[in-house]
């Protein structure tokens, strides 16, 4: 599944139920630092500093209770993400 979120377009997800957790990352994942944004989410960066990923904390529990998940991107771009981007196991 592909899922765009702003200027950037994620090929590969994965969603952890257990912990209602969303993996979103450029190309597969690999080793690398997370950065935490305001919202409490996770920006994934590779040992170069290059932005590959987002790690969604309490993804569908947001949906639920506010309709969208609201997450600062790189260069502080704001956006908000509706239900109908995601597909929950």
């Amino acid at each position: 599944m592909r899922t765009r979120i702003g200027g950037w377009e994620f090929d590969h997800s994965k969603y952890d139920p257990d912990a209602d957790v969303l993996y979103l990352s450029l190309g597969p994942p690999r080793e690398g630092y997370g950065e935490e944004t305001p919202e409490g989410h996770f920006l994934r960066f590779d040992e170069h500093g290059e932005f590959y990923g987002v790690t969604i904390i309490d993804a569908q529990q947001l949906m639920r209770t506010d309709g969208q998940i609201v997450i600062t991107l790189p260069k502080r771009e704001q956006v908000e993400l509706s239900e109908d981007q995601f597909e929950f196991a």
